[in-house]
């Protein structure tokens, strides 16, 4: 698995690329909580490239969300294919972490959940 961390709209935008195994779950879990030291909040992980997820890989995600959720953050997944799709479905993980199909729709919902700046209207 690796991750390319870049710029969308202003949000931290996470590109996953490979296999969420219960090896790469951890490193996904450390870097995900990494960045929420960092003072982060705000992420779009995109799963276009993912192709398999495990259970401790859906794990790590509810506690990123989890931990988004008590400092007030916002994490959108976006782009799965049918299978890891699939693996949501089974399990719900859409009722708990928000799911888009496409990038723009989900940079779209983290714009909205961001901090207006002073005096913004």
């Amino acid at each position: 698995m690796n991750i390319t961390r870049s710029n969308y709209n202003g949000v931290l935008l996470l590109c996953i690329d490979g296999s969420i195994d219960s090896v790469s779950s951890d490193e996904l879990k450390n870097n995900l909580l990494k960045l929420l030291s960092e003072g982060e909040k705000f992420f779009i992980l995109d799963f276009s490239r993912v192709n398999y997820i495990s259970s401790s890989g859906l794990g790590s995600l509810v506690v990123a969300a989890k931990m988004l959720t008590i400092r007030k953050g916002f994490l959108a997944v976006c782009s799965l294919n049918d299978h890891v799709k699939k693996v949501f479905d089974i399990v719900r993980l859409d009722n708990f972490i928000n799911v888009y199909e496409t990038l723009q729709e989900a940079g779209n919902a983290v714009t909205q959940k961001l901090p207006k700046e002073p005096g913004a209207k």
